[in-house]
């Protein structure tokens, strides 16, 4: 009987037979951090600066849009 291995066990041959090791890095650098802040923030910016703009001009109909096309 042929020894039965995992799908895990398959793809780290698969792997192996490709020249690949299994590695997975989760890590941010520091310049990879502040760009992802600040496009963030560049963000909440640009909606706020809008949604009172289109207070002003619009009205409550243009905000409540404004919002309902955001969350579609």
């Amino acid at each position: 009987m042929a020894p039965s291995i995992t799908q895990d066990e398959a793809d780290d041959l698969e792997l192996k037979k490709l020249g690949y090791d299994q590695v997975l890095h989760r890590g941010l650098s520091s310049f990879s951090n502040f760009a992802f802040g600040f496009t963030e923030v560049a963000v909440l910016v640009s909606f706020t600066s809008q949604y009172g703009f289109g207070l002003q001009t619009g009205g409550k109909r243009i905000c409540l849009l404004f919002i309902y096309s955001l969350s579609s």
